[in-house]
C-alpha cells in the first residue's frame, strides 16, 4: 500500500507495535549505522533550514528562492535550507562528530597529501555544501538520505569548473540511482491519478508541486536508471 521495500516494512510495522527485530552480527551494525546517519541527517536539514529563515543571513537564499518562484509554503513543506560560504557546518553544529557527518555526505576532509574524502586524524574538515540552497533529498518513506544543492547565481559569478546542482556523495543510506527526488511528496498522488510526471530536476518538482502537480518527481537531474524506473513501477504503469 505505501509503496515501500519489504525490509523497510518490517522495520516500519516493528516500530509501530514495538516489536523488537532480530539480525545477525553484521546486519545489526548496518543497521545501526544507517540509523545513526539517518538521525544525523534528519538534525543537518533542519540546522540549514533554520539557516534559511535566520533573517539577513538567509537573506541571500530566500531572495533566490522568490525569484524562481517558490512560496513559502513550499520551503516549509519541503524543508528548504541554505549553507552559507565557509564551514558554517563544521565550526557550529556540534550534535553529531565529524566522523559521523563524513559518512552523512556533508562533511568532507582536505588531506595533507593533496588527495581528498579520507577521513584521517590530521585532515581538515571541510563543508561539502557551501553558498548553496538546501534541497533534502528524501527516500519514499520521508526520511532525509541526501541533499541537493544549487549555488547562489551571484557566487557562481566568475568562477570556472562549478557546477550549478551539486549531489550529495554515495553513502550507506545513499545511493543516487535509487532515489527520485520528490517521490515521499508524490506517492499519494500518484496511487490517486494512476500516472506519474518525470521532470529534470528539482526546482521543476517543487515548482509542480506547488501549482498543484503533485504527482511530480525527478532522478536528481541525471538520466533515469532502472532501479528508479523500477520505483516508479511499482507505483503506476503509466510515466509522462
Amino acid at each position: 500500500i505505501e509503496h515501500i521495500g519489504y525490509v523497510e516494512a518490517l522495520e516500519k510495522l516493528a516500530a509501530r507495535f514495538g516489536v523488537t527485530l532480530e539480525r545477525d552480527g553484521t546486519g545489526q551494525e548496518q543497521y545501526n549505522e544507517r540509523k545513526e546517519l539517518l538521525e544525523a541527517l534528519a538534525e543537518v536539514a533542519r540546522f540549514y533550514h533554520g539557516l534559511l529563515l535566520d533573517g539577513e543571513r538567509g537573506a541571500p537564499a530566500r531572495r533566490y528562492l522568490a525569484q524562481r518562484g517558490i512560496s513559502a509554503a513550499t520551503i516549509e513543506r519541503f524543508q528548504i535550507g541554505y549553507a552559507p560560504e565557509g564551514n558554517v557546518l563544521v565550526q557550529t553544529f556540534k550534535r553529531y562528530d565529524l566522523s559521523t557527518l563524513f559518512k552523512a555526505g556533508v562533511v568532507g576532509f582536505h588531506r595533507q597529501d593533496g588527495e581528498r574524502d579520507e577521513l584521517r586524524k590530521f585532515d581538515r574538515p571541510y563543508d561539502y555544501f557551501r553558498g548553496r540552497v538546501i534541497i533534502p533529498v528524501r527516500d519514499q518513506s520521508g526520511r532525509v538520505v541526501s541533499f541537493g544543492g544549487r549555488i547562489l547565481p551571484e557566487l557562481a559569478a566568475g568562477r570556472q569548473h562549478v557546477p550549478s546542482y551539486l549531489n550529495g556523495p554515495e553513502t550507506a543510506v545513499f545511493s543516487k540511482g535509487n532515489v527520485l527526488f520528490g517521490i515521499h511528496a508524490a506517492r499519494n498522488a500518484i496511487a490517486r491519478e494512476k500516472t506519474a510526471l518525470l521532470v529534470e530536476g528539482y526546482m521543476d518538482v517543487l515548482v509542480l508541486h506547488q501549482e498543484g502537480f503533485e504527482n511530480a518527481v525527478a532522478p536528481l537531474g541525471s538520466s533515469l536508471s532502472e532501479a528508479q524506473a523500477k520505483l516508479l513501477h511499482r507505483m503506476t504503469d503509466s510515466v509522462t
